[in-house]
C-alpha cells in the first residue's frame, strides 16, 4: 500500500487540501498527519503561548480540531505523529516508505529532501501540488 503525509497547520487545516486528502483515503492511500506540534498542549510554556498571542483553551481547541478533522477524513489516530518540536525529517529517516509529504514549511522540506528518501512538496504557492502529489502515487 501506498502511502503519503500531511503537515496539519496551514496545510491539512485547509479545506481544499483537505477534500484532496479524503479523495487519497477513498482510493486506498494510507494518509498520515506529520506534525511539529507537541503531543499535548500542556507541554507548551506559556511565554511561547504569549509569544505566539493565543490562550490555552484556544491551543487546547485547536488540538481537538486537529483530530476532528482526522477522524472526518478517515485517517486513523495511530497515523497522527507529533514530532514535539523536533525536524519531521529525522521521523522520515527512520520511516522512509511514504511516496511524499506535504507542507508549507520549506525548511522543513529541503530537510525532508536532503536527508531522507521521502520527497518533500511545498503546497504554498505550487499550483501543481496535485500534479505532483498524483505523479508520485499513481504513476
Amino acid at each position: 500500500m501506498k502511502k503519503c503525509s500531511f503537515d496539519y497547520d496551514y496545510t491539512l487545516s485547509i479545506a481544499s487540501i483537505q477534500e484532496y486528502a479524503k479523495m487519497l483515503v477513498d482510493n486506498g492511500i494510507e494518509v498520515w498527519i506529520v506534525t511539529r506540534r507537541y503531543d499535548s498542549p500542556e507541554k507548551y510554556t506559556e511565554d511561547f503561548i504569549k509569544e505566539i498571542g493565543i490562550t490555552s483553551n484556544k491551543l487546547g481547541l485547536e488540538y481537538t480540531e486537529l483530530f476532528e478533522v482526522a477522524d472526518r477524513l478517515g485517517i486513523k489516530r495511530e497515523h497522527i505523529v507529533f514530532t514535539n518540536m523536533t525536524p519531521k525529517y529525522l521521523f522520515f529517516k527512520k520511516n522512509p516508505d511514504f511516496a511524499w509529504h506535504l507542507d508549507d514549511d520549506w525548511i522543513e522540506n529541503t530537510h525532508i529532501t536532503e536527508f531522507t528518501n521521502v520527497k518533500a512538496i511545498t503546497w504554498f504557492g505550487n499550483k501543481d501540488w496535485r500534479v505532483e502529489c498524483g505523479k508520485l502515487l499513481f504513476d
